[in-house]
């Protein structure tokens, strides 16, 4: 029996809550823009209005990487603790425990990695969306100033230019601040245990990674 939506009782949410959406009214403006600011300038200004949400975005891509990179090791102990043991003549019952705790590990990896990437994400790119918006809004304003632009006249597809796509690329400055912290985390979890493991695995790694990504550098210096 379907409720009474005239009951008192009968009271259901007018909209689901859907976190880091953008708002309905305009953000206010927190990039700073002066007339003799270099584009480095520019960039930390749109990094420095994204605020808290660039902060908890880097954090939860941090985490998120190094969740990812401790999957394949908590898959080797599964199977070193958990299947290894029987191949070698120990009870299944005996290595069943240990087994169990090495999957929930795995799996707890796995609910984490979802979590971060899909906030983290999220966070970022509403922040992205925020400064490009103000970015764009603030463009289209000065276009439209009574008192014109400096130099010659414009054309319209150059300032549409400006306002869309050349706003949306400054913008993508945020990437740089959110997302190559989580990274660098990442590479240096994976060298420790890589040492770990073994420590002439990990030089191995460590220094020959770079070697070949500059040999490959060098040998698509043609095609590029």
């Amino acid at each position: 029996m379907s409720p009474n939506p005239n009951s008192p009782a009968w009271n259901p949410p007018r909209r689901l809550p859907v976190f880091f959406e953008v708002p309905a009214a305009p953000p206010k403006q927190r990039i700073t823009i002066r007339e003799d600011m270099s584009p480095l300038a520019l960039a930390a200004s749109i990094v420095r209005s994204a605020g808290w949400h660039a902060v908890l975005g880097c954090l939860l891509l941090v985490v998120f990487n190094i969740a990812t990179t401790l999957v394949p090791l908590a898959l080797g102990a599964a199977i070193d603790q958990g299947i290894g043991p029987v191949t070698t003549g120990t009870p299944a019952g005996d290595a069943v425990g240990g087994f169990a705790i090495w999957v929930s590990v795995i799996a707890g990896l796995y609910v984490v990695m979802n979590l971060t990437y899909r906030f983290g994400g999220r966070i970022g790119w509403y922040s992205v969306q925020r400064a490009q918006y103000e970015l764009s809004a603030r463009v289209v304003e000065r276009i439209l100033d009574v008192r014109g632009t400096a130099g010659g006249p414009q054309l319209p597809g150059r300032l549409l230019s400006v306002a869309t796509s050349d706003s949306e690329r400054t913008c993508a400055a945020l990437y740089f601040a959110i997302y190559p912290l989580g990274n660098l985390v990442a590479i240096v979890v994976a060298a420790v245990s890589l040492f770990v493991i073994h420590p002439i695995l990990g030089i191995t790694v460590v220094v020959g990674a770079p070697l070949l990504l500059a040999l490959m550098a060098l040998a698509a210096r043609p095609l590029r």
